[in-house]
Parts: structure tokens; C-alpha cells; sequence
């Protein structure tokens, strides 16, 4: 069946590393670098869980069954992803970005769950197997390509912190200044 993929979650995820550095429940402040190290395990876990999704979607005998179980599966993924994501808490200087990220990634959800509520509402297979074609398949690739591009600001502002290895050790620099962080978020975009 050929299938058109959403983009990889990387991209929003991306921009949580930047905009988070904090874990919930009063934990010990992390640094970004170690955030974004975690947030990178959680985005390319959800990744692999929707690459697996497609990957059976494309070789076995398509079926509306099948189709409605990889969207089920995929909608779990994105919302573990949003559940992970809303236990952190954005440092002071993040806190816009880590907003603007939330927002995406909802916007995002929000945008597939309507794709997969059609999918449950439709029979027909040919129909099902062109869904990304739908208004509901447009809007979700929409919402992914705006993920895409926070994803690509994020992962400039990681990138950026690289100037900052002059400082390390520096005591009269902040630490939160000394912290260079090297992730890779893989924002481009997937096939489709």
C-alpha cells in the first residue's frame, strides 16, 4: 500500500530539548545537554514504535483492520511522547519555546486524531489507503510540517550552544553558559 508517512516526531521533540531542562515532580535540576539527551531517547523511541507501524503497513496484505491498528498504535505513541513531554518543566529562559513546542506537539495530535477518527468511520479499503490525501491526511501533514520547522529552530539553538566550549570552566561565566550541547534530532523530514 503506498502510504503516505508523517514526519518523525524528532522535529518537535527537538524543540522541547531546547525549551525544557527541568524534570517535574522536584527532581535535581538537570542540564540541557543531559535533557536533551533524554528528550533524543524519547523522541527516536516513538520514532522506531511508528517506523515498525509503517513498516507493517507497507509489506503485509493490506486490510482495514490492519490499517485501523497502525493508526490506533500510532496515536498511542504520540500521546506517550505528550505525556513524557508534559512531566518536564521549562527553565526560566525556555519557557517560550517550551510553550511554542507543547503547542505544536498538540496541534499535531490533535490534527492525526481526526485522520484516525475517519479511519475508524471509513470501510473501504482504497478509501483508507489514500487517507493521507483526505482533508483530515492534508491537515495532519500540515501540522507536521510546522513541527518540522520548530524542530529545525531547536535543533539550530542546540547546535548554537557549541560556541559556548571556550567558556567551559570559566568561573566567571554562568554555568548555564558553559553547557554545550551535542544532540542530534534528525528534524528532516521522513518519506512518505
Amino acid at each position: 500500500m503506498a502510504t503516505y508517512r508523517l514526519r518523525k516526531l524528532r522535529f518537535l521533540v527537538a524543540a522541547a530539548a531546547v525549551a525544557v531542562a527541568l524534570a517535574a515532580c522536584g527532581e535535581a535540576e538537570m542540564s540541557l545537554s543531559e535533557y536533551g539527551t533524554e528528550i533524543e531517547t524519547l523522541v527516536n523511541d516513538m520514532n522506531a514504535r511508528l517506523d515498525r507501524g509503517t513498516t507493517a503497513l507497507d509489506t503485509e496484505p493490506s486490510s482495514v483492520e490492519l490499517i485501523r491498528m497502525w493508526a490506533d498504535d500510532r496515536m498511542e505513541a504520540r500521546n506517550e511522547f505528550m505525556a513524557s513531554f508534559n512531566a518536564l518543566m521549562a527553565p526560566e529562559e525556555a519557557v517560550d519555546l517550551s510553550e511554542a513546542a507543547a503547542e505544536t506537539i498538540a496541534a499535531l495530535i490533535a490534527a492525526e486524531q481526526e485522520m484516525v477518527d475517519e479511519i475508524h468511520r471509513i470501510d473501504d479499503l482504497a478509501t483508507l489507503q489514500q487517507i493521507w490525501l483526505s482533508p483530515s491526511g492534508q491537515a495532519a501533514r500540515v501540522a507536521d510540517e510546522k513541527a518540522v520547522a520548530l524542530c529545525q529552530a531547536a535543533q539550530a539553538a542546540m547546535d548554537s550552544t557549541a560556541d559556548r566550549a571556550q567558556f567551559v570552566g570559566t568561573p566567571w561565566v554562568p554555568a548555564e553558559l558553559q553547557d554545550v550541547v551535542r544532540v542530534a534530532f534528525g528534524c528532516t523530514p521522513a518519506d512518505r
